[in-house]
């Protein structure tokens, strides 16, 4: 069996999840990939801190992941471009996807 670890940095607001990856980024450690969900109340939501992170490091991948229809994936890439640097999924997902997925990310 393939394993494969992470070192993982948790949060459950948006705003934490900015504050986290300006802090990895001045401390020079920034963040390999971001994970961020749509809904993140109270507060801004995973959409608005990912924009916020984009503009500190342009390069880092984000995932986004939502169990809701009402954001349409097309204005999440126009929010945190740039395309190629990320990811939109569905809920229900299996941890195994969101592994499999950051392990590619991270041996590119």
């Amino acid at each position: 069996m393939d394993v494969t670890t992470f070192d993982v940095t948790t949060c459950a607001q948006g705003e934490d999840a900015v504050e986290l990856a300006t802090r990895a980024a001045s401390a020079g450690t920034p963040f390999q990939a971001i994970v961020l969900d749509v809904r993140m109340p109270p507060g801004i939501s995973g959409v608005e801190a990912g924009r916020r992170i984009r503009k500190l490091d342009p390069q880092v991948p984000i995932l986004i992941v939502s169990g809701y229809s009402d954001v349409p994936v097309r204005e999440i890439r126009e929010q945190i471009p740039p395309e190629e640097k990320l990811l939109c999924f569905r809920k229900p997902l299996r941890l195994t996807t969101l592994a499999t997925t950051i392990a590619k990310i991270l041996a590119r």
